[in-house]
């Protein structure tokens, strides 16, 4: 470290509370486009609200609410294929760690890491060709 103070920055200050009451259902709409998102329900009803607002004024999703409005919501079964891909690449790191372990007290053929790295890869490109070749959902 440079012995220099860092800058924090903290979230905005949000001052202005609004209730509201839904049905179950467009509850449970919000709560599921939140989650497929990795957004608390009041962070994704805030920024769809926000999105809303200024497109009705013809002006563009501000940028904190743009990668909500423009990243369409995963279907039921991307989400359960991109879960069964994460449990695989969990896999593939504990064989990777393992492999790692094993070189620091016994030694180890590097061939056997290499075919770790090489099985994550895999994986890690097909997460990425499934969230349409972006690597950040």
């Amino acid at each position: 470290m440079n012995g220099k103070a860092t800058r924090q920055s903290a979230p905005p200050s949000r001052p202005k509370k609004l209730d509201m009451r839904l049905t179950v259902q467009e509850y449970s709409l919000l709560e599921r486009g939140a989650h497929r998102r990795g957004l608390t329900v009041s962070a994704f009803t805030r920024a769809v609200a926000v999105d809303a607002a200024n497109t009705f004024e013809g002006r563009p999703p501000a940028p904190e609410t743009a990668p909500v409005a423009a990243v369409p919501p995963l279907t039921d079964e991307q989400a359960a294929v991109i879960a069964a891909l994460r449990v695989e690449v969990m896999r593939a790191g504990i064989e990777v760690r393992d492999v790692a372990r094993r070189a620091h007290t016994d030694g180890v053929d590097l061939g056997e890491l290499g075919s770790a790295i090489d099985a994550l890869g895999v994986w890690m490109r097909e997460v990425v060709a499934l969230l349409g070749g972006r690597s950040q959902p």
